[in-house]
């Protein structure tokens, strides 16, 4: 009986030291990441309370914490046992966001896109017409299919909830899970980067800046990092300090879910290296990017307008999102959303090198840098965008590429077959989807006889 007692308390001993070292200070992430998520789940996207926690946040051990949504105050809690709570609060047309020093003010924006006539329903009725034979459409249907067959059932590891195919210009196939449609706003997340970069690409177009320009982050004057350019953080070799881990409390963890500027706090890093010489994956780089954005606008309102009336509205987006932090800034690493379609819209873009409808957005030189492989990234990046160069992709043309996102997120565009791929989800380990074989299904369904 003694000794049971004795392992008894070095159990309790044991858990107890595991909770204060281990988890206690990772409680923050945890909390952050269920608020945050859940509210833009509730309040932007409109994903019901129950099946967001499911599904979003479903996953161990953020799955169990608690969480309160407040529908009065547009706010989510989250708490684990009650320690380090945090709360997400949403504002109109701004998405949510951490308020470290109490809550929120009333600032909101109106979010209207106005789309012109030519582009509403676009994909019903675009110019270029690429029906498919019947072979075609059932091996569509089957890949399809495909993307939303679990292997249990019971214990879902995929839940793709929307799928859009858009060949020669045309939407030839799409699939939703049930709960979502055509109106469904999903969540890109690192696809989201893609989208800043093509926000710079817009002013170069209008000869406001170039890739070789500083950035315009004032409290860099006078440091090392005025050698910093467009260019370097662009192609994710800004030689700053980054730790890119979220199973941590790293760099890119405590900027996300600890920070109300995010931007400035990525800023705020060390430079470690030299400029354009190591390329290394980092949120905190399209954040710097998002908060310098601003200083080509006179004031904050008109940097918040300039997506929707200088990009979505001109592709049709209506859905798209972006969500801004507590400061005001986008967060231009990971929080945009967008139905299917209009995410198929951007991917277009992107296929017709800067062109949508008759309409140049882009130069084509601009989407050419941002298709072309960094040096040291083993030729899988380019500017904000990943790459097939490298072959990952073994069975799927070398010149695709692909936006690519948390959880199963992706865009991928292949411009010799004129093709543009859309998958949205919840997949939580992203090799549980297999994009070589969903992506070589696809390709093989259009290039039947």
């Amino acid at each position: 009986m003694k000794k049971i007692l004795v392992l008894f308390f070095l159990l309790i001993l044991l858990l107890s030291a595991a909770f204060r070292f281990y988890l206690y200070p990772r409680l923050p992430i945890l909390n952050g990441h269920a608020a945050k998520t859940l509210c833009s789940c509730v309040f932007v996207a409109g994903i019901p309370e129950e099946k967001a926690i499911a599904e979003d946040i479903g996953f161990f051990p953020v799955s169990m914490g608690s969480k309160i949504v407040d529908y009065d105050t547009k706010s989510v809690t989250a708490n684990f046992w009650g320690f380090k709570p945090k709360t997400a609060y949403y504002r109109g047309g701004l998405g949510c966001a951490f308020f470290n020093e109490g809550k929120p003010n009333d600032e909101s924006m109106e979010r209207k896109v106005e789309i012109p006539d030519t582009l509403k329903n676009w994909f019903d009725y675009v110019d270029t017409v690429a029906a498919l034979n019947d072979r075609q459409k059932k091996a569509l249907d089957a890949a399809l299919t495909w993307a939303f067959t679990e292997k249990d059932p019971e214990q879902p590891t995929l839940i793709t909830r929307a799928v859009a195919i858009v060949y020669k210009g045309q939407l030839v196939g799409e699939k939703y899970a049930p709960g979502f449609t055509k109106e469904s706003r999903l969540l890109g997340w690192s696809m989201t980067k893609t989208v800043t970069a093509a926000l710079y690409g817009l002013l170069e177009k209008n000869n406001r800046l170039s890739l070789d320009d500083p950035l315009n982050v004032t409290h860099w004057e006078g440091t090392d990092k005025e050698k910093l350019r467009i260019r370097h953080l662009l192609n994710m070799s800004s030689g700053m300090e980054w730790e890119e881990n979220y199973n941590d409390r790293s760099s890119v963890t405590k900027m996300l879910y600890e920070s109300a500027n995010l931007g400035l706090t990525a800023s705020q890093t060390e430079l470690v290296g030299a400029p354009g010489q190591k390329w290394y994956y980092s949120s905190g780089t399209s954040n710097i990017l998002s908060y310098a954005l601003a200083g080509y606008f006179p004031d904050q309102r008109a940097y918040q307008r300039f997506p929707y009336d200088s990009l979505f509205a001109r592709l049709g987006m209506s859905s798209m999102i972006i969500e801004t932090d507590a400061a005001g800034y986008f967060i231009g690493s990971s929080y945009s959303w967008a139905t299917a379609r209009d995410w198929a819209k951007f991917g277009v873009l992107l296929l017709n090198e800067g062109a949508f409808a008759g309409d140049t957005l882009l130069n084509p030189s601009w989407v050419k840098f941002m298709t072309t492989p960094v040096a040291d990234s083993e030729n899988s990046y380019g500017g904000h965008l990943w790459l097939n160069a490298d072959g990952q992709m073994g069975d799927v043309p070398d010149d695709a590429f692909y936006a690519n996102g948390f959880h199963g997120q992706r865009i991928t565009v292949i411009p010799s077959k004129d093709l543009v791929i859309v998958r949205l989800g919840e997949t939580y380990t992203q090799s549980d989807f297999d994009f070589n074989q969903w992506t070589r299904q696809v390709i093989d369904a259009i290039e039947q006889e």
